[in-house]
């Protein structure tokens, strides 16, 4: 439906199967069909997951009608209340569908193996709502892949990967809203630093820093499409991946394109703005 948009990042599930939908026709016929928030949410539940993932809905709209029906949307998701977005940890035969400021997420901690002592992993934002590549429902990290996210096992960087972005994007998002709503530039910035830079080979045997965040030469990070959008203009802003091997920078390292939808829905050929 118009202004209902999708965000998806990997999160590797144990629990995967091939005799339900891929989850990218998932995602389109949710597109398609969805109108609101509560919606897309509960099309997306109605057909069953297929991998893991981590979904971020989004629409103009929570809903058609009023708070009553937003109140009983939320009681039917488990969310405390609804917004306009929502996440959605998403693996064959279960979706945890949460909030801002979740307490799944506030109360998610791990053992940290360096120390032994149990932290704190989830920094819930209020009005905002984001992930990387890890879940906090408690049902979905009991067959996550990589559950420990502090873990510097090299079977498990990934995991490690994900945790640093995860912080990153929450302080980048609430030092930028203290000051009001982020604009396009400052999206965009946050978009780009944290985006994957850093996966040494495939086989994720490296702890990445702070700093490979920030580097762009010589990568092979699996950061391959970066993106922006603006709902209520209907813009994107979108960098792709660019060269191979040594000579390859990830998305986020190179020039953003604005493309105007608008354009594309009332039938013009060229859409670059």
């Amino acid at each position: 439906g118009a202004g209902v948009s999708i965000t998806e990042s990997t999160d590797d599930s144990k629990d995967m199967t091939a005799k339900k939908m891929p989850w990218t026709l998932h995602l389109r016929q949710v597109l398609e069909t969805a109108t609101t928030t509560c919606d897309a949410a509960k099309k997306w539940i109605a057909t069953n997951s297929s991998s893991g993932n981590n979904l971020i809905i989004s629409a103009p709209k929570m809903v058609n009608g009023g708070e009553a029906e937003a109140a009983a949307c939320a009681k039917a998701l488990g969310v405390e209340r609804l917004s306009r977005a929502l996440v959605l940890e998403t693996e064959a035969g279960h979706t945890a569908v949460l909030s801002d400021q979740d307490p799944r997420e506030a109360a998610a901690t791990v053992k940290d193996p360096a120390t032994g002592r149990v932290v704190p992993i989830g920094r819930p934002i209020k009005e905002g709502v984001f992930r990387t590549n890890h879940a906090f429902d408690p049902y979905f990290r009991q067959h996550a892949m990589y559950p420990n996210t502090l873990s510097s096992n090299v079977k498990e960087a990934h995991a490690a990967d994900t945790q640093l972005r995860y912080e990153v994007l929450s302080d980048a998002i609430a030092n930028g809203t203290a000051r009001g709503p982020l604009d396009i530039p400052e999206a965009i910035t946050v978009a780009a630093h944290t985006g994957d830079k850093c996966h040494a080979n495939s086989s994720f045997a490296t702890v990445c820093p702070y700093d490979s965040l920030l580097e762009c030469s010589g990568n092979t990070g699996s950061n391959i499409l970066s993106l922006v959008f603006a709902p209520e203009d209907l813009d994107v802003w979108m960098a792709f991946e660019r060269g191979l091997g040594e000579a390859r920078t990830p998305a986020g390292c190179n020039p953003y394109v604005q493309l105007g939808l608008k354009r594309f829905l009332q039938g013009e050929t060229s859409v670059v703005v």
